[in-house]
């Protein structure tokens, strides 16, 4: 079978594809982002961590539709249906006793 030649020259590794300018500028941030968190993170006290993290993914379930429904569902699928899974997933987490 015949490659095209842009199969060609990526397996002889000739040609480098350019990524778009708007996605190095994402790449960018968020690599600034995760080198700023790597550095500020140890020193903030765990309890605001603990309030951080809890925010987050507060904002993160409530935001994500898509994920919140795959993550019902694993529930549904794990519990059974004789609870309300939004009350189990979110008294699991607050029953969760911080770690020292």
């Amino acid at each position: 079978m015949a490659r095209s030649p842009q199969q060609t020259s990526a397996v002889n590794n000739k040609e480098v594809r350019r990524v778009h300018w708007h996605k190095e500028l994402r790449y960018w941030f968020e690599w600034f982002g995760v080198s700023l968190c790597v550095r500020i993170i140890p020193l903030l006290p765990l309890a605001l961590l603990r309030l951080l993290a809890d925010l987050a993914g507060w904002v993160a379930f409530h935001l994500d539709s898509k994920g919140r429904a795959v993550a019902l569902a694993n529930l549904q699928a794990a519990f059974g249906e004789e609870r309300d899974l939004r009350c189990v997933s979110h008294s699991h987490v607050l029953s969760q006793e911080p770690r020292r």
